[in-house]
């Protein structure tokens, strides 16, 4: 895990995209990223963007139970996997849940509460 400022940590797989993103928004100073910048600080867009990632990764795995079902035909070990695939991506949704409120509170503290 890796620790940010304000003391939140980065799982593995967050950390990738969200290192991506900030080098991103160093090159590219846009009006969009001036902006966001502004309203959730260095430290909430990087949560943001590590959930993002846990979005895309709920994404794929919906994508991925929904062929294990629909070309499974019958209850076997490929709908049970299927379903699970499903649950594991309800968890990675609640994760980026999670992330984004952690972002917008990150945003806040940057800001001073105004």
């Amino acid at each position: 895990m890796t620790q940010l400022t304000a003391g939140h940590r980065l799982l593995p797989h967050e950390y990738g995209l969200a290192m991506l993103v900030l080098r991103r928004n160093a090159e590219h100073r846009s009006p969009s990223v001036l902006r966001h910048e502004q309203r959730l600080g260095r430290d909430g867009i990087v949560i943001a963007a590590a959930g993002l990632t846990n979005l895309l990764a709920a994404e794929l795995l919906v994508l991925a139970g929904i062929a294990l079902i629909t070309f499974a035909g019958q209850l076997t070990v490929a709908v049970a996997v299927g379903l699970t695939l499903f649950a594991l991506a309800a968890g990675a949704a609640l994760l980026t849940v999670l992330r984004l409120r952690q972002a917008r509170t990150a945003g806040r503290a940057f800001r001073g509460d105004r």
